[in-house]
């Protein structure tokens, strides 16, 4: 009877591990948060194409910053939005030469 505990508690132990690492990972991963001048460049370029852009460049940055809509009432809406994040750099492998 205490073998099998030993040994669910041993499985309970490695699966909590194993989970560990992960959320271990996934913190070490999470992205970083953009620098206020970032953000400043960002909100003039919105600016700019808001009121400068045409009716298709103004569509598409909303389409690109608006995650969704949610709608709380009746006259009440609250937009979601995102900041597009740039890709993280890819490591180029160049062939080995002669």
């Amino acid at each position: 009877m205490v073998s099998s505990r030993i040994t669910t508690l041993r499985d309970t132990i490695r699966q909590l591990t194993a989970r560990r690492d992960e959320l271990i990972a996934t913190i070490d991963n999470a992205p970083t948060l953009p620098t206020p001048a970032t953000l400043t460049d960002i909100a003039d370029h919105i600016t700019t194409l808001i009121t400068t852009g045409s009716d298709q460049t103004r569509k598409a940055l909303i389409e690109t910053v608006v995650a969704e809509i949610k709608i709380t009432g009746p006259d009440t809406i609250v937009p979601v939005f995102r900041i597009p994040q740039p890709a993280p750099p890819h490591t180029a492998q160049t062939p080995a030469g002669p």
